[in-house]
């Protein structure tokens, strides 16, 4: 029975797809299908692997590898998740990639809106409702994982990483800030190779830098009734296109619709008064995350 022997534990939107790739491309290296999220009983979900036969079929194409691994960015915001870990896989190491908290939950709003699990464009209305949507209120059509609704709870990294380090062992624990990815990402993903005890000279395929399904840009919706339309269409209409339209011209004009109703690229900025609002909110789990990290966040961070 093959079992993975390290963890890609999140947060959102900080660089774990584009590494989960580039790990995966390493010939001493087998990474499973992203996102299982079969560790965190107290976050289950109708879209997580809850059965361990089917969780562990994802890994029954490895061989010979050294390291077995798999990604899933709910990891790390998970309570239970390092414990259940730890006792499935006693000697697993994990990896955490964090940034700055603003830039996080924004772009990962952009995410749940493009992926059809918001329905409030508005980034700051959708701060303001998290106290009602914990209630059940307010809630979009499709909110899975609910949890992701709680914005705010999402970059409260210290208290995330400490329950790693406990648990695990500071020792078993990387942790990458997603900008050192950004400016010098070869050096990062060989400190990355030597930490999981694998060839540390096998480099980044180049065509993987610049894939758009590895790097994972920032995709928005034009439209959210057509994207809500898309992704649940009416049962009259498609009983009618089932009927008078032929699959693979029912295929096409859906695709096009699609890739119509998608933009790439960066969304616009944070607003400064919004920027400073959220670097209160985090400047003292900053201050605590760069005293357990020996690294100054809040200035490269810029909430000092």
């Amino acid at each position: 029975m093959t079992k993975p022997n390290f963890f890609i534990i999140g947060a959102p939107k900080c660089g774990t797809t584009a590494m989960h790739f580039y790990l995966n491309a390493h010939p001493e290296i087998f990474m499973s299908r992203k996102e299982l999220h079969y560790f965190g009983s107290d976050m289950r979900s109708p879209i997580f692997v809850n059965d361990l036969q089917q969780y562990l079929s994802f890994f029954s194409d490895a061989r010979d590898q050294k390291r077995i691994g798999e990604a899933a960015i709910w990891y790390l915001y998970s309570t239970r998740a390092a414990a259940e870990i730890k006792e499935f896989s006693p000697h697993a190491k994990v990896i955490a990639i964090i940034r700055n908290p603003a830039d996080m939950i924004y772009s990962y709003h952009a995410q749940r809106l493009y992926n059809g699990n918001e329905d409030v464009s508005e980034f700051e209305r959708a701060l303001t409702l998290e106290e009602e949507r914990r209630c059940g209120r307010g809630l979009p059509a499709d909110p899975h994982p609910l949890h992701g609704l709680s914005y705010l709870e999402l970059a409260n990294y210290t208290e995330q990483l400490r329950r790693y380090f406990t648990v695990l062992g500071r020792e078993n624990v990387m942790v990458i800030i997603f900008d050192d990815m950004a400016k010098r990402l070869d050096a990062v993903f060989e400190d990355t190779l030597r930490f999981l005890g694998v060839d540390p000279t096998v480099g980044i395929d180049p065509a993987l830098k610049n894939d758009p399904c590895v790097v994972n840009t920032t995709r928005r919706v034009r439209n959210l009734r057509l994207r809500d339309f898309l992704k649940h269409p009416p049962t009259a209409v498609v009983e009618v296109g089932r009927l008078f339209v032929p699959a693979f011209v029912r295929h096409r004009i859906a695709n096009t619709l699609q890739h119509y109703n998608v933009e790439r690229g960066a969304r616009r900025p944070l607003s400064t008064a919004l920027r400073e609002r959220l670097h209160d909110y985090y400047r003292h789990d900053v201050n605590e995350l760069s005293k357990m990290l020996n690294r100054d966040l809040l200035a490269l961070w810029k909430i000092a």
